[in-house]
């Protein structure tokens, strides 16, 4: 705990390669082989870390920790929380030119989300979905995405008090689409 809370003041301070550093021993000390583990701190750990990728603009190495945090997550049986990195891949791929695999992704976690009833969540991934329609400029299926896009943030106004999906942080920020 004790490097976790020394890695958040490193990255809070801007020292970026220190709090991974110390983020890293953070997660050294966590018995990943144990039944006890909580994974769902490791998760969260990593999540941090590729935070940190994404802002300095390093998306492979962002996509390389989003998928190690939804490795923990899935075992820690966190539907939300993986969610939350599967979109975060998409981030990462389109800022590497991959924009037909961040469709595909972002399009199967809309309807994961959906399924799931995370609709704040699912609601995050639209933005890649129009953007993606945009830039091959199939305007009918943008305008639909939207349209959805509308529809969740007038039904449900994307404010704590309004929504209704469970409420899991990964980080001092907000779990939400600018997480």
């Amino acid at each position: 705990k004790a490097f976790y809370l020394l890695a958040s003041v490193e990255r809070d301070k801007g020292d970026s390669p220190l709090a991974i550093e110390h983020f890293n021993k953070s997660i050294n000390f966590a018995d990943t082989a144990s039944t006890n583990c909580d994974y769902q701190q490791v998760s969260k750990i990593y999540g941090q870390i590729a935070l940190i990728f994404h802002e300095q603009r390093y998306p492979q190495k962002e996509l390389e920790i989003w998928k190690k945090a939804a490795t923990y997550a899935k075992m820690a049986s966190d539907a939300l929380l993986y969610m939350i990195c599967q979109e975060h891949m998409v981030g990462a791929y389109w800022t590497m030119g991959a924009k037909e695999r961040a469709f595909a992704k972002a399009r199967n976690n809309y309807e994961e989300c959906l399924r799931l009833g995370y609709l704040k969540q699912a609601a995050c991934c639209l933005p890649t979905l129009f953007a993606y329609h945009l830039q091959d400029h199939d305007y009918a299926n943008a305008r639909i995405e939207i349209t959805k896009y509308k529809y969740f943030s007038v039904s449900y106004k994307f404010s704590k008090a309004d929504d209704k999906s469970p409420k899991r942080q990964m980080s001092t920020h907000e779990v939400d689409c600018r997480f």
